[in-house]
């Protein structure tokens, strides 16, 4: 498995994909969780094409991932594992 990465160090460098994130409510950041989040490079552009309001124009933390849009903030994330067969 890859390391944590720093969402203020790098996002995935792909425009859209499905990565692991750890989050925390915005009010209990010492509640941190893992889960499986949707990543999209250009969120804007999302909202214009599928009806999904943008968290960046409200100039609100993790504007890329879509666990953000359910008021959680997002800290890490590492590409999702290779499935085991």
């Amino acid at each position: 498995m890859s390391e944590w990465i720093d969402i203020n160090e790098r996002l995935p460098e792909v425009s859209f994909t499905h990565v692991l994130v750890t989050k925390h409510y915005h009010n209990t950041p010492e509640l941190k969780h893992v889960t499986r989040s949707f990543f999209i490079k250009d969120r804007i552009h999302a909202r214009e094409n599928k009806g999904s309001y943008s968290r960046k124009l409200q100039g609100k933390n993790s504007v890329h991932f879509d666990e953000s849009d359910c008021g959680f903030v997002i800290t890490h994330w590492m590409p999702m594992p290779e499935p085991a067969i």
